[in-house]
């Protein structure tokens, strides 16, 4: 089970952020806090793999928390979930590692997103010793980055069917706009 803590101190958001992690399999949430202090009590006995993290909170802020957390440089994947919306603090909260940044209110299918990356990060970190480039692209390179253009000027689809990369799909593009003429139906 993959263990999660929900930072937040609205109780309403809170039971809305376990209700949609819910609705996938394999997590456990061992707390849900309303504060910083409260957050670093359950750390100082057992890292979670997950952390769904406010920025505006009483006391110290998410952003507070974040860069503790890399001075003392632990290890502990975090989705910032807030209405922060600045570029400021996304700004840092990028720079601070976060590995996907929600801006209240949002999607069920943007939170999947995030839990989905999360997953794929979870499993490459702790499934194996080694990785490839092709491996680690699936973690690095995401779909919701600019569509890639090919020589005519066209560009992909903002999303790419599952199990294929947007590289991957413009080098096959190429290769049939290079070829054209050359294939017959």
């Amino acid at each position: 089970m993959i263990k999660v803590i929900i930072v937040e101190d609205d109780p309403m958001v809170a039971m809305i952020n376990q209700q949609y992690l819910e609705r996938f399999g394999g997590f456990r949430i061992v707390a849900t806090v309303g504060r910083i202090d409260e957050l670093w009590k359950i750390i100082n006995e057992d890292i979670p793999d997950l952390i769904l993290l406010d920025v505006y909170l009483p006391g110290e802020t998410g952003i507070d928390f974040l860069q503790e957390v890399r001075q003392k440089q632990l290890s502990v994947p975090i989705i910032m979930i807030t209405a922060a919306h600045d570029i400021p603090t996304i700004k840092k909260s990028l720079e601070y590692g976060v590995i996907d940044f929600l801006i209240k209110p949002f999607s069920y299918e943007r939170f999947k997103l995030a839990i989905e990356k999360f997953l794929q990060y979870h499993s490459l970190t702790t499934e194996l010793e080694k990785t490839d480039q092709d491996t680690l692209d699936q973690l690095l390179i995401n779909e919701r980055g600019p569509s890639p253009v090919i020589p005519d000027g066209n560009k992909l689809a903002a999303t790419v069917p599952k199990g294929l990369s947007k590289i991957t799909l413009k080098k096959i593009l190429l290769l049939v706009v290079d070829q054209k003429g050359h294939f017959s139906t």
